[in-house]
């Protein structure tokens, strides 16, 4: 659930909704980027819905990370949640200098549960290149920050998580995901409805 949308109420609302099921999925909500003056009122009003976790936006080294597991701890302790509860899975390698901090994100912070990569937003902080040749493959820099993204997420004992924002006319998106998969990622981050199920079945069972 993105928080940083301008109606954050409804999404407050729609995260309170979700509270009493006994069988829900995991809420995770997107803040603003650290560095915003409206972070911390937002992260307030997340915590305050009883939300598992918060993913951070362009996080530039582990440095960020440990800032807000900090900010986190008082929100906690102001809203009376159990102190540790609230996870972080943080937006990593979305820009260069970002690309080459990957390894301070290990032990930056004992909520991190999840490092996202995506190869688009990446691409763009690199004076908007395409993330891709016209045959498909990543262009060389953006492949290799990959690669480099899927060693720190293991090394951190975290999940490196896919985030696909090409459509591609020649490649349909369960082969894409099923790439992902079998490179390291353990699972996907999407906002195409149309694109859960091929994660979902491209993304479990044994890696090929």
């Amino acid at each position: 659930m993105d928080a940083v949308a301008d109606h954050l109420g409804i999404v407050l609302g729609i995260l309170r909704q979700w509270q009493p099921a006994a069988k829900r999925p995991k809420l995770y909500a997107r803040l603003p980027a650290i560095e915003e003056p409206r972070a911390i009122s937002v992260l307030g009003s997340v915590i305050s819905t009883g939300v598992d976790g918060v993913v951070l936006p362009r996080a530039l080294s582990g440095h960020d990370l440990t800032r807000l597991d900090a900010r986190i701890s008082v929100e906690e302790a102001v809203h009376g949640v159990m102190q540790g509860s609230i996870k972080i899975i943080a937006e990593a390698a979305d820009t260069a200098r970002s690309a080459m901090a990957l390894s301070s994100f290990r032990g930056a912070s004992h909520r991190l549960a999840g490092l996202i990569f995506s190869a688009e937003r990446l691409a763009a902080d690199m004076q908007g290149i395409s993330p891709r040749t016209t045959d498909g493959n990543l262009r060389a820099p953006i492949a290799w920050a990959r690669a480099q993204f899927l060693v720190a997420a293991a090394s951190a004992g975290v999940a490196a998580l896919f985030d696909n924002q090409t459509k591609s006319e020649t490649r349909s998106a369960i082969a894409i995901y099923g790439e992902a998969y079998a490179d390291g990622f353990d699972g996907a981050v999407t906002t195409e409805a149309e694109d859960i199920a091929a994660i979902n079945a491209a993304m479990s069972g044994a890696r090929s």
